[in-house]
């Protein structure tokens, strides 16, 4: 019994335990092309002391199209790419872009893209041997949940955020912008322990900071209008309930479900 059959025996996918592929996605460019160069080093000069020169890297971007064929396609015959990767291994291939590179825009909706990206990714790598000096990069700026699933149920498991980091101040400032309108200020003290756990969140932007904040004054609000609608069940009548917006103080609690939920919204 040879080593494939034997992982069809333990009911294991042969060459799922070799990544073939990366996911990156985030805004800190440099830092994503620092650790695509790495990856030369890393996957391919396992000894240490060779010098890299036979490594053939295919960074496929909107500008660099040549690299597969000669000729300009509509998009790229990602078939061709990894035959090409495949002929003249260790090969890198990088992809960024993706939108401009793979579809032609008159055909694919803007929608539809990514997902039909990703399945021609993974029908390529599936044709890699394990033994198969070939790895694959896919650089993106933003993951929705969407994408996420659409990733994992192509098989691409490994995934990376590179993001600019974010300082304290910055994020406090954001918060602070966010709830201007508020009656009651933040205290000092919950601005900082907000701030603090926004910190830790894996990915960070002005639209999420305001969602959080946006999130915990709704259920704070919401709990303000079921205690009026309580207090009316215990006297047994409706009565008008005027809610200030001074009364409108997101509890420690509430932050932290906004931010639990701002953190399973990927």
């Amino acid at each position: 019994m040879n080593e494939e059959e034997l992982y069809k025996k333990a009911g294991l996918v042969w060459g799922d335990h070799v990544a073939k592929s990366l996911v990156l996605w985030g805004d800190d460019d440099v830092t994503i092309t620092n650790l695509i160069n790495a990856l030369h080093n890393e996957l391919f000069n396992l000894e240490g002391n060779k010098v890299l020169r036979s490594l053939k890297s295919y960074e496929i971007s909107a500008e660099i199209k040549e690299l597969v064929s000669s000729e300009m396609y509509a998009f790229v015959d990602s078939e061709k790419l990894f035959e090409t990767a495949r002929s003249t291994q260790p090969s890198l291939i990088v992809v960024r872009d993706v939108q401009s590179v793979f579809l032609d825009k008159e055909v694919y909706s803007e929608g539809f893209y990514f997902s039909e990206i990703c399945n021609k990714l993974a029908t390529g790598l599936k044709k890699i041997e394990p033994d198969d000096a070939v790895f694959l990069v896919l650089v993106v700026k933003k993951l929705t949940k969407q994408d996420r699933i659409t990733l994992d149920e192509n098989g691409f498991n490994k995934i990376l955020h590179v993001g600019k980091p974010w300082k304290e101040e910055k994020i406090k400032d954001a918060i602070i912008a966010a709830t201007a309108q508020w009656e009651v200020p933040l205290q000092p003290e919950i601005l900082k322990r907000v701030s603090e756990k926004i910190r830790k969140l894996e990915e960070i932007s002005n639209l999420k900071i305001r969602q959080i904040c946006t999130d915990a004054f709704a259920k704070c609000l919401k709990r303000r209008v079921n205690q009026c609608a309580r207090l009316d069940y215990e006297i047994g009548q409706a009565n008008p309930c005027w809610i200030s917006g001074i009364e409108i103080t997101p509890t420690e609690r509430d932050w932290d479900n906004a931010l639990s939920e701002a953190a399973d919204s990927f």
